[in-house]
């Protein structure tokens, strides 16, 4: 039995070299944002397609460069994480208010079904404090993760863009109403987390995506929340499909001595 398996397993590991597929995931990534910034300076969020807000009343700062002492969006023109995806991060910094809320999404994002996806990012803040939401559109209305995310240590720009291990974050996509809440956003009007969801998400399709970040419990200005490489990817089949072939020749091998015993 166990040369049996064995030869499977090297048999479909064969085809899957062939195929150019590996045990994490059977495609590349569905959706990727590396907020690109090669210039000279910090940038407008704007510049990458993504809408940006601050405060409870949800202003508008989408084309505001940072580094101008207000609240607001930016993207850095130093290296992100992983360092090969080249210059350029998401980052907000709290530089008027300790505890501001932000929300940025993709304003150019084109609808796409979720199911059977995870949404991943790497991320390395100043302070432990800040939680990070992650952000979708269904159905034209805004939901929050029920799940928020903070990174266990501060990060300073080169800490983070250096490292190759703890900066990964994920959610695993469902409609399941536990995994969602309602997320107030109307321009120059309001903005902020409301109620656990009473009912699944209309649909598995969105149509943007993005973050929902609050400061609240932090003491000072000037920390950084740092956003790179956020992706949409498919989650992993492979390994499933190994154990089904192994289980398939397991059963037929079974199946063969209850017809065909050995003679006692």
């Amino acid at each position: 039995m166990k040369m049996v398996q064995g030869r499977i397993i090297y048999v479909l590991a064969f085809v899957m070299a062939g195929l150019g597929l590996t045990a994490v995931s059977m495609s590349a990534a569905l959706y990727t944002e590396n907020f690109t910034n090669t210039t000279s300076g910090n940038q407008a969020i704007s510049t990458v397609g993504w809408t940006g807000y601050y405060t409870t009343s949800a202003t508008n700062v989408s084309a505001i460069v940072m580094g101008s002492g207000a609240d607001t969006w930016g993207l850095s023109n130093t290296y992100g994480n992983p360092i090969a995806n080249g210059q350029g991060y998401l980052f907000t910094l709290n530089s008027s208010y300790s505890q501001q809320i932000f929300a940025a999404y993709d304003s150019t994002f084109t609808a796409m079904d979720m199911t059977g996806t995870s949404i991943t990012w790497n991320m390395g803040n100043a302070s432990n404090i800040p939680k990070i939401y992650v952000l979708i559109q269904v159905a034209g209305s805004w939901y929050a993760s029920t799940t928020s995310f903070s990174t266990p240590s501060g990060y300073s720009a080169g800490s983070f863009n250096s490292a190759t291990s703890g900066v990964t974050y994920s959610l695993n996509f469902t409609t399941d109403k536990s995994a969602w809440r309602n997320f107030t956003l109307v321009e120059n009007s309001s903005m902020g987390l409301g109620a656990a969801l009473t009912s699944d998400l209309p649909s598995s399709s969105i149509t943007s995506i993005g973050y929902f970040i609050d400061y609240t419990g932090v003491t000072g200005t000037g920390s950084a929340v740092r956003i790179d490489t956020l992706q949409i990817i498919p989650e992993p089949v492979v390994a499933t499909l190994l154990l089904l072939g192994i289980g398939l020749v397991s059963g037929r091998q079974l199946r063969s001595r209850w017809r065909d015993p050995a003679p006692s």
